[in-house]
């Protein structure tokens, strides 16, 4: 069998190609980052180190690369051929792999090969519909072409993949606990389980949700938090009670959101958020605090990890003070490197904090809830001057 993976980042490689590996895949990496897939493609394999088994190493074989970089024909042939197509690029870089994909599914179709699942294995609600979506949007391959070649699958995915430095060679630190869940009723297959150690659900939003509303809220929590305090890896955070009191509040308090909209259990979910904690606070690995508050756009969209659950908590429970902080402390990041952060201080600095709220978070600025993240802006914006 053979699966191609668009991503040779710290989840294609620690994460989704690790499942693929032991699924039995040969598995091509297809990247734009020409080292990376020529270190591939030379020893044929590559390596990361289990951050809760001693740093054990792990080796994953039956692999190889194809550098975007060099030409789309390559990439388009591996499609053509394939049994599986897996991504991990970044949700925000979807679209520009979606031509790519879509001249490798169209290629499929003229040849006359069978239908594939598509799996976008992004942080992000519903990110294998937005990809298809991508797809279309190109113009090379039709609606129908594309239900008729292809079935793109939602998932859910969680698993720390970090890199460091070990003996002067920059490596993958990779904790065992993860989660693939898939919406095994949208698979060519519905009976079929195409990656051995995922979870297969009927309906995938619940888990969706509970991973971006409370696992990425807290994470992304502790990294704006931290970047108000000046820290320069998360794990600062992490090992600072105060922060911790606030990210452990907003994720018991989303937690309460999916009990009530999904039913969880409260004791499902207090263990749910204790072994994240656990993860999170295991190991001696540093995570810049800018990758984790990278993108700050995305995440103060209404529909995303910071506001999504701050405005379903508001009108489920009342007033919340915790959510203000955190989304006004994501306002506030500041990163010249990250075109997101740029922008979002642009239109803050043209228009004001009131019209980015409104913009960004689709929060009408007279309401209580945009008038209590711009009071804790003001506060934090002293803070960290």
């Amino acid at each position: 069998m053979n699966a191609v993976h668009f991503g040779a980042g710290n989840i294609g490689r620690g994460f989704i190609g690790d499942l693929l590996n032991n699924s039995g895949y040969f598995i091509t990496f297809i990247d734009v980052n020409k080292p990376v897939i020529d270190a591939i493609n030379k020893n044929g394999s590559y390596h990361f180190y289990w951050i809760d088994k001693g740093y054990s190493r792990r080796e994953v074989t039956n692999v190889a690369g194809i550098a975007l970089t060099e030409g789309e024909g390559p990439a388009i042939k591996a499609i053509e051929e394939c049994d599986l197509l897996t991504t991990s690029v970044w949700a925000d870089n979807l679209p520009k792999i979606a031509s790519v994909v879509a001249k490798g599914l169209k290629q499929r179709l003229t040849v006359g090969n069978g239908k594939i699942n598509v799996l976008a294995c992004e942080n992000a609600l519903f990110a294998s519909d937005r990809f298809r979506k991508e797809v279309l949007q190109t113009g090379i391959i039709t609606d129908d072409e594309l239900t008729h070649i292809s079935h793109f699958v939602n998932t859910s995915v969680d698993r720390l993949a970090l890199t460091n430095v070990r003996d002067g060679e920059t490596c993958l630190d990779i904790d065992s606990h993860c989660e693939l869940i898939i919406e095994g009723s949208a698979l060519v297959d519905p009976h079929s389980q195409p990656i051995e150690g995922a979870e297969y659900v009927e309906t995938l939003k619940p888990y969706i949700e509970r991973k971006l509303y409370v696992v990425n809220c807290g994470h992304a929590a502790a990294g704006y938090f931290g970047y108000i305090k000046g820290y320069p890896y998360v794990q600062d955070a992490f090992a600072d009670p105060q922060i911790m009191q606030e990210v452990e509040t907003l994720m018991h308090e989303a937690a309460q959101v999916m009990i009530k909209k999904y039913r969880f259990g409260q004791d499902e979910m207090k263990d749910f958020i204790k072994d994240k904690v656990t993860v999170w606070t295991t190991g001696t690995v540093k995570d810049d605090i800018r990758r984790v508050c990278r993108s700050p756009i995305r995440k103060v969209h209404e529909s995303d990890r910071l506001v999504a659950p701050f405005k379903a908590y508001w009108e489920l429970f009342g007033e919340e003070k915790t959510f203000p902080k955190v989304i006004a402390a994501a306002y506030i990041f500041v990163n010249p490197a990250d075109e997101q952060a740029v922008e979002l201080q642009g239109l803050i600095e043209a228009e004001g904090i009131e019209t980015a709220i409104q913009k960004y978070s689709n929060i009408d600025h007279n309401s209580a809830l945009s008038k209590a993240i711009v009071k804790n802006y003001l506060s934090l914006k002293k803070i960290k001057n």
